[in-house]
């Protein structure tokens, strides 16, 4: 299997793929106790902007690829809808979260060059993993 190729960056899954490992990565949080955080980002366009298809298409290509590039191998990423993605943060610092989605909304900046999108995120814990409590 390790010969059957590799990959660098997040492992970025079509939606099916990433609510199967959802599932799982739910579950062995639970069971380990690993801190892991679902993150929800959406592309909001500015109320004074029409939201043309071409720009929709480029600003999303442009969030996918930098939220590929700022998480880590250990993360998994998927559109989730027209102007929506989700991603898992596995084993994460809350703290880190806001750190981590200002960089990728920074690179989407710089490698979009437009600015009639918002991006905003909103979070949750996935497992009540506990903080040094057995």
């Amino acid at each position: 299997m390790l010969e059957s190729g590799s990959y660098t960056g997040a492992l970025d899954l079509d939606y099916r793929e990433f609510a199967r490992l959802y599932q799982y990565v739910s579950s062995l949080g639970e069971r380990y106790r690993y801190r892991c955080y679902l993150v929800l980002v959406t592309m909001d366009a500015k109320s004074d902007q029409t939201m043309y298809i071409d720009h929709i298409d480029q600003a999303m290509e442009c969030m996918e690829k930098a939220i590929r590039q700022n998480i880590r191998k250990n993360d998994i990423c998927t559109r989730y809808s027209s102007l929506q993605h989700l991603i898992i943060l596995v084993e994460a610092e809350e703290a880190y979260i806001s750190h981590i989605l200002q960089r990728i909304f920074m690179n989407c900046y710089d490698a979009y060059g437009r600015d009639d999108f918002l991006p905003r995120y909103e979070y949750r814990k996935m497992t009540q993993a506990s903080d040094g409590i057995s």
